[in-house]
């Protein structure tokens, strides 16, 4: 696999100390790509504080996005954070097209980001990389 041109990088949360409340990402168009590996990266929890991440989809951009089912990162606390969490969504013919991530912030703030990268793109390249180094 050539993943310079098989693969697109994208971010749906910003990398920030996000506050107490409720974060929703930034639409991913899923269109041409079969797979969606979505890496959450936590840095701190504040004591006390928790995050929780799920995926959500939707027909539009800009539309009522909905959860998918199992598809959530839970129960991240002082105690488990500053790590990489990853899970996969596979874009089937009824997976809706756009998806995004959406943080649910509680008790105190997480510095935390999310980003998807997309795979088996149908029409190549999928991106193009600011670099490409052989040898």
């Amino acid at each position: 696999m050539d993943v310079g041109s098989e693969l697109k990088a994208v971010q749906t949360i910003e990398a920030d100390e996000h506050g107490i409340g409720n974060v929703a990402g930034i639409a991913v168009d899923t269109k041409g790509f079969k797979d969606a590996l979505v890496v959450f990266n936590c840095g701190a929890v504040e004591t006390g504080g928790t995050a929780a991440v799920k995926m959500q989809e939707c027909a539009t951009s800009d539309g009522e996005y909905a959860d998918i089912a199992g598809a959530a990162f839970t129960g991240i606390t002082a105690s488990n954070d500053k790590a990489i969490y990853q899970g996969r969504v596979r874009i089937t013919p009824t997976r809706k097209r756009y998806l995004r991530a959406y943080a649910v912030i509680g008790t105190a703030a997480v510095s935390l980001a999310v980003s998807m990268v997309l795979g088996d793109a149908q029409n190549l390249p999928a991106a193009t990389p600011v670099f490409d180094i052989h040898g």
